[in-house]
C-alpha cells in the first residue's frame, strides 16, 4: 500500500540525500493527504514546490503547481490562478504543449467560476 511507505522513502531519501526522491515522496505524501482530507498537504507541497526550485527541477516543479492550482480551481480561482500563472511560462519555456494546454483549461475554470 502506497499510504505505508511513502513516509518511510522520505525518511529513506533523507538519509541518503537522495534530495530527487526526497522531493518526489513529498509529492506523493501531499496528494495522499490532500484525498484523505489532511490538510496539512498544502505544507507537504510547499515543501515539495520549494525543494523543486532549489533542484531546478522545471517539470516536477510545473505538475506541482498544476496540480494544486486543480485543488483550488472550483472553490478558490484566484488562488488557483496564482499557481497556474506561475505554472505557464515553466510550460512554455519547456515546450511542453500538454502541460501548457492543461495550466490554459485550468483557467478556464477558474474564469468560469
Amino acid at each position: 500500500n502506497g499510504i505505508a511507505w511513502t513516509p518511510a522513502a522520505l525518511s529513506l531519501s533523507r538519509k541518503l540525500g537522495d534530495r530527487h526522491r526526497e522531493m518526489r515522496s513529498l509529492g506523493y505524501i501531499a496528494g495522499q493527504r490532500y484525498n484523505s482530507g489532511d490538510d496539512t498537504w498544502q505544507d507537504i507541497a510547499g515543501q515539495a514546490l520549494e525543494l523543486a526550485r532549489t533542484l531546478e527541477a522545471r517539470r516536477f516543479e510545473v505538475q506541482l503547481l498544476i496540480s494544486i492550482g486543480g485543488v483550488y480551481a472550483s472553490k478558490d480561482p484566484e488562488l488557483s490562478m496564482h499557481y497556474l500563472e506561475m505554472a505557464l511560462p515553466i510550460s512554455q519555456d519547456l515546450q511542453d504543449l500538454q502541460l501548457e494546454t492543461q495550466v490554459k483549461l485550468l483557467q478556464l475554470v477558474c474564469a468560469l467560476n
